[in-house]
């Protein structure tokens, strides 16, 4: 039986801020998140070679919540919080997004 690493406590499925900003860094970020958004970059470089290489806006964004979710979801169970805040938490997920995406996402029902 292959070991599995910890479930991600509440605590590290928090969002780690740049101090007096809103700014988020990858690096920054617990082991688990990092590794979801990571996942995240590799797929949506796939999606865009092979499906959309030039997507409007709502699309890019749209392509990155949904691959989020689908990232953060292939590592449950021990992502099992994180996909969770991805769920319901519309601010966390918004949070995310500009760390992939240069689009201006306020204006895209972020």
């Amino acid at each position: 039986m292959v070991p599995q690493p910890p479930l991600v406590t509440e605590n590290e499925a928090q969002l780690v801020l740049v101090p007096d900003t809103n700014a988020l860094m990858l690096m920054m970020q617990h082991l688990l998140l990092c590794l979801v958004i990571w996942d995240l970059f590799n797929i949506l470089c796939i999606l865009l070679m092979f499906v959309n290489a030039f997507p409007n806006t709502p699309l890019g964004v749209q392509f990155v919540k949904d691959i989020l979710l689908h990232s953060a979801l292939n590592h449950t169970p021990c992502t099992a919080n994180i996909y969770q805040q991805l769920l319901t938490n519309e601010e966390y997920i918004c949070k995310i997004v500009p760390l992939v995406s240069h689009m201006n996402t306020c204006e895209y029902s972020c």
